[in-house]
């Protein structure tokens, strides 16, 4: 079969490090050159020496995210080639047991697909790398601003509030580094007005890439092997799907036309469109099914438990299971933008604030496990972390008090 729900979610993960680290690496020098705020006089004209007083280095930011760009393309060669092994190791089991033909992942006309998947993603990752920012509230509105950008405007605010006598050094200081770290480094499309975190914009981009991709395959291989009118495809599914995606998934159905047994694929699942299946960050694939040789991957049992609706109390509100996932990706993108904090307050020398911050962490640490525990779903530590926030910032919360 084509990638399992949990291995597409599993996919993107060394790549996402990448950027995480990238990440953490802007925001810790942003802070650091925040932390200097106030040792310096800055006047209107002397901004631009202010930013140098403060060791602003445009082109080390500009060689650090080419740096990860190119290792972050050369990962996902041998990555889609790992992903189009292990999509097509089952179905070629499958062909064999049916006594139809196997395939070679090293055939011209697959690597083609492989390649050409690669080169799209690739693609995506330099707009993304090109177009990176953080988002800040001004006058009520939500303003993008590119690194370089950021960096000038983030030291101008803390720096002329501590001149003008608005506040303290330590509070201009703490301000700056919460308006960084509440957005974290974003892919802001500039032209539709919308961002999101870096990390989850390389996730979408590789799931959806690798998962267009291996069903390319599957569609060659079948096209291959079985007649149109006789090509039928199995959907996966999994626990807590969208809403307009429990209708379809796990079930069986026609490639080409429809029977009075088998719907017709593309019109039941809206395969091809941004929603539908193989759509944007859907994690259900589909592969071959030959009937009275194809075993169904899902009881009627599995389907009816998985596409239940049925609520669940928590603190006082009820939650569907789909519900319940999304409450889920709330809590963990708290407990990274505490975990940027952290970093942010260490490294421009506040202390207390980022005991604070530690404090915290370990209380939303608790309310993630017990949340998930009660309403049955699987700890995702990858969706939590920080990359960056190694093993000593690690036991510092553990051990704060």
């Amino acid at each position: 079969m084509a990638l399992t729900p949990d291995q597409l979610a599993s996919i993107p993960e060394y790549i996402t490090t990448m950027y995480s680290d990238l990440e953490e690496f802007i925001i810790q020098d942003i802070a650091e050159r925040i932390g200097k705020t106030g040792t310096i006089t800055a006047t209107a004209e002397q901004q631009i020496e202010t930013l140098q007083g403060l060791g602003f280095n445009k082109k080390e930011i500009e060689d650090k995210v080419a740096n990860v760009l190119k290792k972050s393309q050369k990962e996902v060669e041998q990555l889609f080639q790992e992903v189009a092994s292990t999509s097509m190791a089952p179905e070629n089991e499958l062909y064999k047991k049916a006594g139809l033909g196997t395939f070679n992942i090293n055939a011209p006309e697959l690597q083609a697909y492989i390649t050409a998947a690669g080169l799209q993603t690739k693609k995506e990752f330099k707009n993304i790398t090109q177009s990176l920012g953080f988002a800040t509230k001004q006058n009520g509105k939500i303003v993008y601003s590119d690194i370089a950008k950021f960096y000038q405007e983030t030291v101008d605010f803390a720096n002329m509030q501590v001149v003008t006598g608005a506040t303290t050094r330590e509070q201009a200081v703490k301000r700056a580094v919460k308006r960084m770290t509440d957005s974290g480094l974003r892919f802001v499309d500039y032209d539709n007005g919308y961002s999101m975190n870096v990390q989850d914009a390389i996730n979408r981009t590789v799931r959806t890439s690798a998962n267009q991709m291996s069903n390319q395959l599957t569609n060659y291989m079948m096209n291959k092997n079985i007649a149109k009118d006789d090509q039928y495809a199995e959907v996966s599914a999994h626990a807590g799907a969208r809403p307009s995606h429990q209708t379809w998934q796990g079930q069986v159905y026609k490639v080409e036309g429809s029977t009075s047994e088998y719907d017709n694929l593309y019109e039941s699942t809206e395969l091809g469109s941004a929603g539908g299946l193989c759509g944007a960050n859907c994690r259900h694939s589909y592969y071959p099914f030959i009937p009275d040789i194809s075993v169904r991957a899902y009881s009627e049992s599995d389907l009816e438990k998985y596409n239940s609706n049925k609520t669940q109390s928590y603190n006082g509100k009820e939650y569907t299971p789909y519900e319940a996932t999304q409450r889920q990706r709330v809590i963990e993108r708290s407990i990274r933008q505490t975990k940027r904090e952290i970093l942010g307050y260490q490294s421009a020398g506040l202390i207390e604030n980022m005991k604070n911050s530690q404090i915290l962490l370990q209380q939303q640490n608790k309310e993630y496990k017990k949340f998930c525990n009660e309403m049955r779903l699987q700890h995702e530590s990858n969706r939590t972390q920080q990359y960056g926030f190694g093993r000593s910032e690690a036991q510092k919360t553990r051990y704060a008090n």
